[in-house]
């Protein structure tokens, strides 16, 4: 084990260089290949379970009404819910690749369902993100630079057993 500590901090540097390329590489991929997500989000609270009023907002109705108004397929506003309950908290939020289109279809499920069911309380409403959501360039750079690491490696232990 010591010959090959000895032998990787001879040749630290091919490790170094690992890192900094495949962080590179996977903040250069981030940055130009995958497209940005923005979240929007509301906090209802409800007279009920929560969980109930999830099948009621992921109802055929309420993702027709969205669907009409602003001109979205159902299978683009449907992927982009998630939708949670506890206790009598409820929260929507819907992340697509448009800030606008995620606070749309948040704010039309919120008044479909306050006008149907008056006696929910909008805690907090959706506003849009000024940033985006996703990727995240910090954790997909630390990904890199992990793979970076283990690459760096693999190419000392292949130097190593070669001499």
């Amino acid at each position: 084990m010591s010959a090959y500590m000895a032998y990787l901090k001879k040749n630290i540097l091919t490790v170094i260089t690992c890192i900094v390329l495949l962080a590179s590489v996977f903040i250069v991929y981030t940055v130009f290949a995958i497209p940005n997500k923005y979240d929007a989000t509301a906090v209802i609270t409800t007279d009920t379970s929560a969980s109930s009023y999830i099948k009621v907002i992921k109802s055929e109705g309420y993702i027709d009404d969205v669907s009409k108004q602003y001109s979205l397929s159902k299978d683009e506003i449907i992927n982009s819910l998630d939708i949670n309950g506890n206790g009598h908290m409820l929260t929507l939020r819907s992340r697509t690749m448009d800030a606008m289109a995620s606070k749309k279809i948040v704010d039309c499920l919120v008044t479909r369902l306050i006008k149907y069911h008056p006696q929910i309380t909008v805690k907090q409403n959706a506003t849009v993100a000024a940033h985006p959501s996703s990727p995240s360039l910090l954790v997909n750079g630390a990904l890199g630079g992990l793979c970076g690491v283990i690459a760096g490696l693999v190419i000392i232990g292949i130097q190593m057993k070669k001499k």
